[in-house]
């Protein structure tokens, strides 16, 4: 998808806000067995992100006319990129 379209939604929840009021959502959690599982990513999370990444947090602050986004996503360890697959940058996910 155009990532318009999740700034957008960014928008409209800002817009429903109250005023000094704060939303955190989260990602959905991978699995902490020995075997990975399938990942699905929580459906509120990805509306307003459009992000696809386990495990990581976005929180959105209104103060004012002031808008104040922040995500929280894992960095990547190369030595378990082997095992679990290479993380999305931070660039990326911007």
């Amino acid at each position: 998808m155009v990532k318009q379209f999740f700034i957008s939604n960014r928008k409209k929840l800002f817009r429903m806000m109250d005023d000094n009021s704060l939303a955190i959502f989260y990602a959905a959690r991978t699995g902490h067995g020995i075997l990975p599982t399938e990942f699905v990513q929580d459906k509120n999370f990805y509306y307003l992100s459009g992000l696809n990444v386990p495990n990581a947090k976005l929180i959105m602050h209104k103060k004012g006319k002031k808008n104040m986004e922040l995500l929280f996503i894992e960095r990547n360890i190369p030595e378990l990129e082997v095992w679990l697959g290479k993380k999305m940058s931070k660039e990326k996910a911007k």
